[in-house]
């Protein structure tokens, strides 16, 4: 995965569950009803999520979404770090 380094230094940390939400649900609607949000506030987090690393994260495909190479790429480092961080407290 290839991240702008301006990216790395502003991402919104807030965008990181619902990224990870809207993965393991494959759909904006169920992740939004998972975490109290609105369908368009979880759109938007994404959308904010994929302009500041320059890459799609997900495949629209028939109301479901598919994690694309680069969204696979980051849940997986995302998780890591979550996992570190909670080894690590």
């Amino acid at each position: 995965m290839y991240l702008r380094a301006k990216a790395m230094i502003s991402f919104n940390l807030n965008s990181f569950p619902v990224f990870i939400e809207v993965a393991e649900k494959a759909s904006m609607t169920l992740a939004a009803k998972s975490l109290g949000m609105t369908q368009p506030g979880v759109s938007q987090h994404i959308s904010n999520l994929e302009g500041d690393i320059g890459t799609k994260l997900f495949i629209r495909k028939n109301k479901k979404l598919i994690l694309t190479n680069d969204g696979s790429s980051l849940l997986l480092r995302v998780l890591l770090r979550l996992e570190f961080q909670s080894n690590s407290e």
